[in-house]
C-alpha cells in the first residue's frame, strides 16, 4: 500500500509538471497567435488606408470628370443651336460676308502700309480667299 502511494504521489508530480508544461506551450502558442493575428490586422490596416486614399482621389477625379462633362455638355447645347441656326438660314452667309468684309478691309489697310505681311496676315488672305470660294 506504500508502495502504491509513492507512486500515486510521483504520478501526482508528473502530472502536475506535465499540466504547468502544457499550461506554458499553450501560453506560447496563444501569444504567438495574438503576434501573428496583430501583425495582420497592422497589414490589413495599412492596406485599408492605402485604398482610401486612392478612393478619394477616384472621386476628386470623377468629380472633376463630371464638371468637365457639363461644360462639354453646355458647349455642345451651343454648337447644337448654332448649328440649327446655320441649317434654318438664321445664322450663316450674311455673317460670314461680314466677317470676310472685316478681314478683307483689315488685309487692305495692311497692304497699304507698305508693310511685309506677317505669317498671321497670310493666314487671313487664305482665309478671305476660301471665303470668297465659298
Amino acid at each position: 500500500m506504500r508502495r502504491a502511494l509513492d507512486e500515486a504521489k510521483e504520478n501526482e508530480v508528473l502530472l502536475l509538471e506535465a499540466y504547468e508544461q502544457l499550461e506554458a506551450d499553450v501560453g506560447q502558442e496563444v501569444d504567438r497567435a495574438l503576434a501573428k493575428q496583430a501583425d495582420e490586422l497592422a497589414r490589413v490596416a495599412r492596406r485599408v488606408q492605402f485604398l482610401e486614399g486612392h478612393l478619394e482621389a477616384e472621386r476628386r477625379q470623377v468629380a472633376l470628370l463630371g464638371e468637365e462633362g457639363a461644360r462639354l455638355e453646355g458647349r455642345l447645347a451651343d454648337a447644337s443651336s448654332r448649328n440649327a441656326q446655320y441649317e434654318s438660314g438664321v445664322y450663316g452667309l450674311p455673317q460670314v460676308g461680314a466677317v470676310r468684309d472685316v478681314l478683307r478691309n483689315a488685309v487692305q489697310e495692311h497692304q497699304c502700309m507698305q508693310v511685309k505681311p506677317h505669317p498671321v496676315d497670310m493666314n487671313v488672305a487664305a482665309l478671305l480667299t476660301l471665303c470668297e470660294v465659298w
